[in-house]
């Protein structure tokens, strides 16, 4: 018989974070705030998602995608929306978002600096 040992508790717990960030530098973050507890759920586009599951550093791929997506993406979820359709109201219907959480962080990976 085993036994279920409890996970302590971590920094970000209670905290929830939706990643729509694409490439290196947002994943990462974003994958930094999971290892320390947050609950990150990571948006991608109906169909074709994220485009790094098609970006290979190491030509590496497992179950369709690369490996350095699933690495970059670990203890996250993932949830497909069309944020570009505004009939698609899927924060309002959206299970991900109906829980009770302390914060609500949303992480991207655009610039909005302008260049005069």
């Amino acid at each position: 018989m085993s036994q279920r040992i409890a996970r302590p508790e971590l920094p970000l717990d209670g905290i929830l974070v939706l990643d729509f960030s694409q490439f290196l530098a947002g994943p990462v973050s974003a994958m930094r705030l999971a290892d320390l507890g947050a609950r990150v759920i990571k948006i991608e586009r109906p169909g074709t998602g994220d485009i790094g599951r098609t970006l290979a550093f190491a030509g590496i791929a497992s179950d369709g995608d690369t490996l350095s997506f699933h690495i970059m993406n670990r203890n996250k979820e993932s949830f497909a929306a069309d944020l570009k359709n505004e009939s698609n109201s899927w924060c309002d219907s959206s299970p991900l978002l109906n829980e009770r959480t302390l914060s609500c962080v949303s992480l991207t990976s655009f610039c909005t600096l302008r260049m005069a």
